[in-house]
């Protein structure tokens, strides 16, 4: 699964009138977790530092399923 993939997720969602509020940090990591692939190449602590620095949300999602990431990594 590519990055640009998260485009075509938002307007899938926008087609479904599914709520399309969802945090582009918070979407993001939805599609890592989605392929374990795209969690080995861009999940690294530099990637997570920038998007948890101005999204305390994201803080919170990272700390709640950081040991669900981790498991999916290995």
């Amino acid at each position: 699964m590519r990055l640009h993939s998260k485009s075509n997720l938002l307007l899938t969602l926008q087609k479904k009138k599914f709520r399309t509020d969802i945090p582009e940090g918070e979407l993001l990591l939805a599609l890592m977790i989605y392929s374990k692939v795209v969690i080995q190449y861009f999940f690294t602590p530099l990637f997570i530092t920038c998007f948890a620095r101005d999204n305390p949300r994201f803080q919170t999602f990272i700390t709640r399923y950081s040991t669900r990431i981790h498991s999916l990594k290995s």
